[in-house]
């Protein structure tokens, strides 16, 4: 994955980050509540985590609130290539 396959749109005015990896198709995706602030978003046929949406974003993650589009992208993708490396490892 490279951060060009990340989509990042942060809603200023509602707190809202959405994060999505756009090699994945959103119509194959589900979407399971993580806690109060986050969702998480997985691919149906390879279990694979593709995106979150985290609302109160900048208080549920205040580190990153600094942060540009391109530097969010970089966190996220590389949130992501470990949760699912994490994934892959557990299911051989």
């Amino acid at each position: 994955m490279s951060t060009s396959d990340i989509e990042i749109l942060l809603d200023k005015e509602n707190d809202v980050l959405y994060v999505f990896d756009n090699r994945f198709s959103k119509e194959k995706t589900v979407n399971i509540h993580v806690n109060a602030d986050m969702v998480a978003r997985f691919e149906i046929n390879t279990h694979k985590t593709v995106g979150f949406t985290i609302t109160d974003f900048s208080e549920a993650m205040p580190h990153f609130k600094d942060k540009n589009e391109y530097e969010l992208m970089e966190v996220f993708e590389i949130m992501l290539d470990t949760i699912n490396a994490t994934h892959s490892l557990e299911h051989r």
